[in-house]
């Protein structure tokens, strides 16, 4: 018998593969091999957590242009996880010109916090990167638009060679994008109780929710058949901020309502926004 492993990344719908087996006599055998990667149709909503990411400052002994800020905007955004608002994007200079700010102007976290809300970004992003002759650390921090507070900070730290730079601060900004993800997961559950504009969820601190979240309303709809397959339809009904957390539930606050078809009900559902 052989066993044996290979990644690949798996695009939405239909995946093909050929597995191409040759012996130590020549013989060749084909298998291929059929994968579909069905996506929930709430996980492709457009809502997502909207950050924008500041400047990092930069420290150490390496002269020369490392693209940090560059790569942690590339490895934010190919994760999907958040809706990623950085300079040069036309809201951001908006919210520059607004301040009297320059492109190049140094943003302390104060003006960061006020480029955020103008934006109407939920988070701010800021950090520093320290590189030397021989490692390069990375420190990150998410900060609450609204209420100052330090949502989470997260640091990446490796040794490099000669010549191998590029290639890890490309490996550690994309390190660096897991772990947020990580700390800010995309789950879903279901609405257990309705009181008012006050929703109870059944996700706690089991699914890594926080106190401060905001959770998506939906409710799902019909299923509609193609000739391409079936297609899950959904309808968001409002957005809640997260106000305690549990151990297997939380509670929130409706502060958006979007709802076309009555009010909310149970087996409504609910995901990470």
């Amino acid at each position: 018998s052989l066993i044996f492993s290979h990644l690949v990344e798996l695009e939405k719908g239909e995946n093909s593969f050929s597995v191409v087996i040759i012996d130590t006599a020549g013989g060749e055998t084909v298998q291929e091999v059929r994968i579909t990667r069905e996506v929930p149709a709430v996980h492709q909503l457009s809502s997502r957590m909207a950050i924008a990411v500041i400047p990092f400052e930069s420290k150490g002994s390496v002269d020369g242009e490392i693209p940090i800020y560059e790569r942690v905007i590339s490895a934010f955004t190919e994760q999907g996880r958040f809706k990623v608002v950085a300079r040069k994007d036309e809201a951001f200079e908006a919210a520059l010109e607004e301040l009297k700010l320059s492109g190049t102007d140094l943003i302390d976290d104060s003006t960061a916090i006020k480029i955020g809300k103008i934006i109407a970004a939920e988070a701010v992003m800021m950090g520093t990167a320290v590189i030397t002759e021989n490692h390069i650390e990375v420190v990150a921090r998410l900060v609450n638009t609204e209420t100052t507070e330090i949502l989470v900070s997260k640091d990446v730290y490796d040794q490099y060679g000669e010549g191998s730079l590029f290639e890890k601060v490309i490996f550690l900004m994309e390190g660096l994008a897991w772990k947020f993800k990580q700390e800010f997961p995309l789950v879903e559950g279901e609405i257990v109780k309705v009181d008012g504009d006050n929703v109870f969820v059944d996700l706690g601190t089991e699914s890594r929710l926080r106190k401060g979240m905001t959770l998506i309303i939906f409710r799902e709809g019909e299923t509609l058949k193609t000739s391409r397959g079936e297609i899950a339809t959904i309808e968001q009904l409002g957005e809640a901020k997260v106000e305690e957390v549990y151990e297997n539930y939380c509670t929130g606050k409706l502060e958006v309502k979007t709802a076309t078809k009555g009010a909310i009900q149970l087996t409504d559902r609910a995901i990470t926004k």
